[in-house]
């Protein structure tokens, strides 16, 4: 990742028939409280589960978000095709999520969730206009990095231009059929994004 880079926000949102909430803090990596920053990503809020879309901008911005996630599941690729994070039942074992703050696991996909289920977060810009950033994907129990099993970096490229704050990717992680996949879209204009495996970033080496 080049240094323009510098900075990111998860800007998330949790729909249970509407937005319930957001909570931020400041990092790196999305967190949900205050950490040291690290070049890569910045602002941790809440998720969204099974979205239609929300937020503000009204029925435009929903639609918008709904078409990002379309796409995003049209573009899945595969991260684990076989995860033994999910039970014969479909029910999972592990949780499923992201590195978060630097050397802790942050769950997304809890455990006891049934498949098929997706989570998906929306990130934005805190400043400069990177036009790439990289996700560290993991499955496991503990809250300690090192002790979870990783899943690797995923590059999320082709990023719109925005202005600080405006959501410009959004991410889904989903469960299905044994497998972890996972996809990327645009919430500015729908279109799906590259979502490919990547090398850690040069902080995390």
């Amino acid at each position: 990742m080049n240094s323009a880079a510098a900075r990111w926000s998860v800007a998330g949102l949790i729909l249970a028939f509407g937005l319930v909430g957001a909570l931020l803090g400041s990092s790196g990596l999305p967190q949900p409280v205050a950490g040291a920053p690290w070049p890569g990503l910045g602002r941790f809020g809440a998720s969204v589960d099974h979205p239609a879309g929300a937020g503000e901008g009204g029925a435009d911005r929903i639609a918008m978000l709904a078409q990002a996630l379309r796409s995003a599941i049209a573009s899945q690729r595969p991260i684990e095709q076989v995860s033994p994070a999910i039970g014969a039942d479909g029910v999972l074992v592990e949780d499923i999520g992201i590195e978060s703050p630097p050397g802790s696991f942050l769950a997304l996909l809890k455990r006891g969730r049934r498949a098929p289920a997706r989570h998906v977060l929306t990130f934005s810009s805190t400043g400069g206009g990177p036009s790439e950033m990289r996700l560290h994907l993991l499955r496991g129990t503990s809250d300690h990095l090192a002790e979870n099993h990783s899943l690797g970096w995923y590059r999320v490229a082709d990023l719109p231009v925005a202005p600080a704050g405006v959501a410009r990717a959004l991410i889904e992680l989903c469960i299905n059929d044994g497998a972890i996949l996972g996809g990327a879209g645009d919430p500015i204009d729908g279109r799906p994004l590259s979502f490919s495996p990547s090398e850690p970033l040069p902080e995390a080496r």
